[in-house]
């Protein structure tokens, strides 16, 4: 079948699995300010062979920033059947889904709340060089699951972007061209000490932004 590509191609949302809803929702909300758009809970399992299941129950929050549902959301989701398992990519060097962005208003603040809310921070804020040449100011963090997110200083709350990690940058880039996306900006990344991502030594990457 070939992609057909869509004019408004962008992220609807990102799904975050969680061992505890409550727990989790508490962090994104209370901790970084993002909302509550509706709650979905299933009172029976429900067909799930899209998702490689023969069937799937949750209970699940989706979570809106500032723009609400025409900006992306998260869907926060604890799976009931089956249990929730497994962990999150463990090292940034990892291929797959690595972690979110979130802008937030205040990012001291933010990262002052980390704790009381049930994550973790990996490091006081830091700059870094945009790949369209700007600066901006993050602090990485990890939510109650382990899930990897980095704070991006801004204006408002919102879902910023989603980075995945790829073994063949062009093969990767080209499926989401194909589904629409538009490359906005190319760039190499570079620290001498890697220690911020928790990386011992220098670190390198290509990164492309759609």
């Amino acid at each position: 079948m070939r992609a057909v590509p869509l004019d408004d191609a962008r992220i609807f949302h990102v799904n975050v699995n969680c061992r505890s809803l409550e727990s989790s929702r508490h962090f994104y909300t209370d901790g970084l300010g993002l909302t509550e758009g509706f709650r979905t809970t299933p009172e029976s399992a429900q067909p799930a062979a899209s998702l490689g299941l023969d069937h799937g129950r949750w209970d699940a929050s989706i979570l809106l920033g500032a723009n609400g549902f025409d900006g992306g959301a998260i869907d926060l989701l604890q799976w009931l059947e089956p249990a929730a398992g497994g962990a999150p990519p463990g090292r940034p060097e990892q291929c797959g889904y690595q972690r979110i962005g979130i802008t937030v208003p205040d990012l001291d603040a933010a990262v002052g709340r980390l704790g009381r809310t049930g994550g973790s921070s990996w490091g006081p804020p830091f700059p870094v060089e945009r790949p369209d040449g700007r600066e901006a100011v993050v602090a990485l963090a990890t939510d109650p699951d382990g899930t990897a997110v980095e704070l991006v200083a801004g204006s408002a709350t919102r879902l910023a972007f989603v980075a995945v990690c790829c073994a063949d940058l062009e093969r990767s880039v080209a499926f989401y061209q194909a589904l629409g996306f538009v490359l906005l900006a190319r760039s190499v990344s570079r620290f001498d000490d890697g220690s911020r991502l928790h990386i011992e030594g220098p670190v390198a990457s290509r990164v492309v932004v759609l």
